[in-house]
């Protein structure tokens, strides 16, 4: 590992011609995944000629790398393989009162909750790539004196269409949660309801695979102890809840998207180095 601190540089536009390029030499699942608002770049990801060059590119590639984005703690102990860092340029002008935050992204486009000027936030769906975007109300300027409240943004399983759904409390001792639901077909907040959990609190971190969203859910009076993965299903819009084995907690938690599910990622430090557990769920 090198102790220099990793160069930054500007993510200049992409033409059209690169994007084709870059996606030809993706393997197939990654192109699978890759959804826009623009409808022509989703027929030209299905023509026989693209599907034949990009099977000619990646037939003989095969491998799996996890890759952690963030601080992770006593990361002076990692084997950094690349190590890289690009300044991120929102689609729109934001002034010193403004602010973005990244919520979640799902086949390849990011969610973001955009303010311009400090007030009257949004949220913001955009393709980098295609530099395609969309615009949805904000919910959560409804609910900002709560303990949790939570964006979780995806696409629901073999459709065009995506939701995003807020999930908030007011207290950490209320047992119930809320929630709405956007979609993009309707473009309006157009559900909402709640569910009963054990947990007091969700992690601000969400993954969305196969348009389920995954948290995980802690507890009082050790918030660092996780106590179970709380999901919700974008398309039948239901909560459930799984308790975390105790064999299988440690002082770090982290969920990924891991070949075809989720995993939980947890590891402590010991001396120099550091010890893993994947927990697979099914």
């Amino acid at each position: 590992m090198s102790d220099i601190p990793p160069k930054k540089g500007d993510l200049s536009f992409l033409s059209d011609d690169i994007i084709l390029k870059i996606l030809m030499k993706a393997d197939p699942k990654t192109v699978e995944k890759c959804k826009s608002p623009s409808k022509a770049w989703n027929s030209r990801l299905c023509t026989n000629l693209f599907i034949k060059q990009n099977y000619k590119e990646t037939k003989d590639k095969e491998r799996s790398v996890i890759v952690g984005i963030g601080s992770l703690p006593s990361d002076q102990n990692s084997m950094w393989y690349v190590r890289a860092s690009l300044n991120f340029h929102v689609p729109i002008e934001i002034n010193h009162y403004g602010f973005n935050s990244i919520i979640s992204s799902d086949h390849e486009v990011i969610c973001l909750r955009i303010s311009m000027g400090g007030l009257n936030p949004r949220l913001l769906m955009w393709n980098s790539l295609t530099q395609k975007r969309r615009f949805a109300p904000d919910e959560a300027s409804k609910h900002c004196c709560h303990v949790v409240s939570l964006y979780a943004f995806g696409y629901l399983e073999d459709s065009m269409e995506y939701r995003t759904v807020h999930v908030h409390k007011r207290h950490y001792s209320d047992s119930t949660m809320s929630w709405s639901l956007y979609s993009s077909v309707e473009r309006e907040w157009t559900h909402e309801g709640s569910f009963e959990s054990n947990v007091q609190k969700l992690g601000p971190k969400s993954v969305v695979d196969n348009g389920v969203v995954y948290w995980i859910g802690w507890k009082r009076p050790n918030f660092p102890e996780p106590v179970s993965i709380i999901t919700f299903n974008l398309r039948h819009r239901s909560f459930h809840e799984a308790t975390i084995p105790a064999e299988v907690k440690s002082e770090y938690h982290s969920l990924t998207p891991f070949k075809e599910g989720i995993e939980l990622l947890t590891f402590h430090n010991v001396g120099l180095s550091r010890q893993i557990l994947v927990w697979e769920m099914k």
